[in-house]
């Protein structure tokens, strides 16, 4: 991942952002590591860059995943249902729109604070989904359209962007990721 970063993506220095999941920590500790960036240039965030809330569906995700993401195209809006035991259903899980709100709070930080740095974020995959639909300017229904795999990295170029682009000129993929999605290399 980081050699794609680096050779295919041009991220050179710059910053990675993680959540406060173990996974996501190790997997962005090892790139830190492999991209050679100090510490100083590392950060774990919490809630903000966290998975998607899948209340009652919560250790099923990724078996209900067609199911979910059938319901999420069809409305943004829509909740998996909350987990039975839970004291507080309504906050055991989450929409399309709820983590979209999320990653709005994100893009607006980070423009405020890295404009014009490379930023490397290492989250799960409904909230990497969800994030590179709102970098594009996206529909939320269309969240799901192009997922990311594990360990995939991508770059959303926004240093050129001009208005009337077409969003998708600026999804820069991995070679592997572009074979995947039956794409020009």
């Amino acid at each position: 991942c980081a050699r794609e970063l680096e050779e295919e993506l041009d991220f050179f220095g710059g910053w990675i952002y993680t959540t406060r999941f173990q996974r996501a920590q190790q997997s962005a500790n090892v790139l830190r590591e492999e991209l050679d960036l100090l510490f100083t240039n590392y950060r774990v965030t919490y809630r903000n860059l966290d998975p998607r809330l899948m209340g009652a569906y919560d250790q099923h995700s990724l078996a209900l995943r067609p199911q979910v993401w059938e319901k999420d195209r069809e409305d943004g809006l829509w909740y998996p249902p909350p987990a039975p035991e839970s004291m507080a259903p309504r906050e055991s899980t989450e929409s399309l729109f709820d983590i979209q709100r999320r990653c709005l709070e994100n893009v607006t930080r980070y423009e405020a604070i890295y404009g014009g740095e490379d930023i490397c974020l290492v989250s799960h995959l409904e909230t990497m989904n969800v994030m590179q639909t709102v970098l594009l300017g996206l529909p939320l229904e269309g969240a799901h359209d192009l997922p990311f795999e594990l360990a995939e990295p991508r770059c959303v170029d926004m240093t050129r962007w001009r208005e009337g682009d077409d969003p998708m000129d600026h999804l820069v993929l991995t070679e592997r990721a572009r074979r995947r999605f039956g794409m020009e290399a």
